[in-house]
């Protein structure tokens, strides 16, 4: 049996971030696209594109808050009313600080570990959560634990 194909935008300004969460990636074990969006206005035009139907929705989001030209949190936003997006969940992996997770619309929040092994043991963490079809969200936008184990 063949597994889906995940569709993932990695919305950051940061080459090198880039190229960590591409590594973490790879260890996902489940076939993916991925889509690098450097700043916040490309984001709102690839989510118009959406909205419109030019484009399929992805599965997974993740996205930094520190972005050029418009900032993550708008770019968050725009995510929670596009009803293209509705089943897209989105990983937001910052290095903000005084991040309120209230302010994060049900994402799910991971701050940027200081250290390579951390990193990339997060991100794939993370995404492996969010692409599990069945595994629900609870109210602050993590997959419930008693559906997931860690």
């Amino acid at each position: 049996m063949r597994m889906k194909t995940v569709g993932i935008w990695i919305v950051e300004d940061n080459n090198a971030d880039v190229f960590l969460i591409k590594l973490a990636l790879g260890r996902i074990e489940q076939p993916f696209d991925h889509t690098v969006i450097s700043d916040g206005e490309s984001a709102l035009r690839m989510i118009g594109l959406c909205r419109d139907g030019s484009m399929a929705a992805p599965d997974v989001v993740i996205l930094d808050l520190n972005l050029p030209k418009v900032d993550g949190y708008h770019v968050l936003q725009a995510v929670g009313q596009t009803p293209a997006l509705a089943s897209t969940r989105v990983a937001v992996f910052s290095s903000a600080q005084g991040v309120d997770p209230d302010h994060l619309r049900g994402a799910h929040y991971m701050p940027k570990p200081p250290d390579l092994d951390n990193f990339l043991k997060e991100v794939t963490k993370t995404v492996k959560r969010l692409i599990q079809p069945q595994a629900p969200l609870d109210g602050d936008g993590r997959p419930s634990t008693g559906a997931l184990a860690d």
